[in-house]
Formats: C-alpha cells, structure tokens, sequence
C-alpha cells in the first residue's frame, strides 16, 4: 500500500532526473548509467510504497526538463567565465606545468 500522504515527488525523482540529465549532457557514457540509476531509484519508490507511480514519473520529467533547459544558459554564461578564469593567477597555480629539476 502507498504511504499516507505520498505525493511529495519533488526531492527524490526530481533531484534524481535533473542529474541524469545533466551527466546526459555532459558525460555520456556516464549519464546513461545514471539515467538506469534514477529510474531504478524511481521504482524503488513506488515499489516500497513511498510514492505514487505518476508522482516520481512527474518529478523524473520535471528535474530532466529542468537541467536540459539550463543546459543552454549554462554554456553561455559558464563556459566564458571559465575561460576567462583560467588566465587568472590563482587558478595559473594549479595548472600542471613542468618544472626544470
């Protein structure tokens, strides 16, 4: 039996979908296993009566939706900053650069 007062799909499913879909995005091969992954621990939620079925489906689409529309924002104003950041001096201290021992 589902839990009293299931229906609360944001955390779990939605978390879940947002992260697939981002790794989606931006590692591939790595997103498709935590696209299996939020599915698995969508099913387990409604398996363990936690979770309405169309609550954590909900949640799984509205998180995906939520990281493929960022996506575009993302790149254009992360992707510049990071380069420009890269020219600074405190990040010029983490670079790998040999040194002549």
């Amino acid at each position: 039996t589902v839990v009293e007062g299931a229906g609360s799909w944001w955390w779990h499913s939605l978390v879940a979908g947002a992260v697939a879909v981002g790794l989606l995005f931006a590692v591939r091969r790595l997103g498709y296993i935590a696209v299996a992954l939020a599915f698995l621990m969508a099913f387990t939620r409604v398996y363990v009566g936690a979770h309405y079925p169309g609550d954590v489906a909900a949640g799984l689409i509205f998180g995906g939706g939520i990281a493929a529309a960022g996506i575009p924002l993302a790149d254009r104003i992360l992707v510049p900053w990071c380069e420009r950041a890269q020219g600074t001096l405190l990040l010029s201290r983490f670079r790998n650069t040999p040194t002549n021992d």
